[in-house]
């Protein structure tokens, strides 16, 4: 990102809550509700699988005679071998079982269903690392974003330990164990040059507290990693084997929304300049502030207030220290003079 900036002193943030990062992580869906009606006022292409019509507990893992799975403007590649009924890539699903460990429960989320109470959603399975293709008129352009989140078969292995994977954390709780993915954007069959990184679970911190399995929908923000016409979506574990990663090399996706080539009589919205990375973060958290905004704050999942902060004219890009705040999720909000825009971020 271009454009000049300048540092906010720490002592912008207000006294930070005491709540743990186990506490934030147990918060309900509601707030993931409020981001998702956030990205919803914006017409962007949806793809939310919805378009399937699955029954409730179904699942598609085969896409044949069609190469993959499409829905808004993304087709998501699936392989099915018929003899060994094998799938790899991903699959369909309106399964709602999060209570069942193991494989025979491989295409569930976590969560009990799709982003915002949704039915349908999309399940990777890909060691080697899954792709996601941009079609129509999204071809080519910068993605807005998309919900994450652990299927219940990785997360219970994770969670509980199996017959392969083992209990995250170990015997004694303060084994340094992660599980990671990379999603970077590819163009004319050439990778950009940013990554971004996100942790389904990290239990690398030395507090056992800050330690924690992703079991809630949560936004991750796709839209610095520049044009794409295609994504690839890497898993990496901490539990590696003689044949790989131990670690189930499931996850979840839903609403996956792209942003259409514009066209001639497009104008940029207050929204397309208001952008923060890296997310999630750990230190500073770079923000482009749209044209007329006056101020930013920054809310935890309780609404309490953690920073706010006026904004000059001449600067359009700010740094926010944000290494005080606890880990967990937070919305940060422009006012200006056409309302409030709001993004959601993850403080490492």
């Amino acid at each position: 990102p271009m454009g000049a900036s300048k540092n906010l002193a720490p002592a912008a943030f207000l006294a930070r809550s005491h709540s743990g990062h186990r506490d934030l992580m147990r918060w309900t869906t509601t707030f993931w509700m409020i981001f998702g009606l956030c990205h919803g006022l914006i017409g962007q292409p949806l793809a939310d699988f919805e378009n399937f019509n699955l029954p409730a507990a179904k699942y598609i893992n085969d896409a044949s005679p069609d190469t993959g799975f499409a829905s808004g403007e993304i087709m998501v590649p699936n392989f099915f071998d018929p003899n060994f009924q094998y799938w790899e890539g991903w699959a369909i699903s309106a399964v709602t079982d999060n209570q069942t460990p193991g494989y025979q429960n491989q295409y569930s989320a976590i969560p009990g269903g799709g982003a915002n109470g949704s039915a349908q959603y999309a399940v990777g399975y890909s060691p080697s690392g899954a792709v996601i293709h941009l079609t129509g008129s999204s071809q080519g352009q910068p993605m807005d974003g998309m919900y994450l989140t652990n299927s219940t078969y990785a997360y219970m292995a994770m969670r509980d330990g199996d017959a392969f994977a083992k209990k995250f954390g170990g015997a004694t709780g303060m084994d340094p164990d992660f599980f990671s993915m990379t999603i970077r954007a590819w163009k004319g069959g050439l990778p950009g040059t940013d990554s971004l990184v996100v942790y389904l679970a990290d239990y690398r911190s030395p507090d056992p507290a800050d330690d924690y399995i992703l079991d809630k929908w949560i936004w991750v923000d796709l839209s610095l990693l520049g044009p794409a016409d295609s994504l690839t979506l890497k898993l990496q574990s901490s539990d590696v084997g003689s044949f790989g990663m131990n670690t189930p090399a499931y996850f979840c996706v839903d609403e996956i929304r792209t942003n259409p080539a514009p066209s001639a009589t497009d104008s940029p919205s207050s929204r397309a300049s208001f952008r923060l990375w890296p997310n999630p973060v750990d230190a500073i958290l770079h923000v482009a502030y749209p044209d007329g905004a006056f101020r930013l704050e920054i809310r935890d999942l309780q609404g309490t207030l953690r920073l706010q902060t006026g904004l000059d004219r001449i600067t359009s890009v700010i740094e926010v220290p944000v290494q005080s705040l606890p880990s967990g999720y937070y919305v940060l909000t422009a006012e200006g003079v056409d309302g409030q825009t709001a993004l959601p971020f993850v403080r490492h």
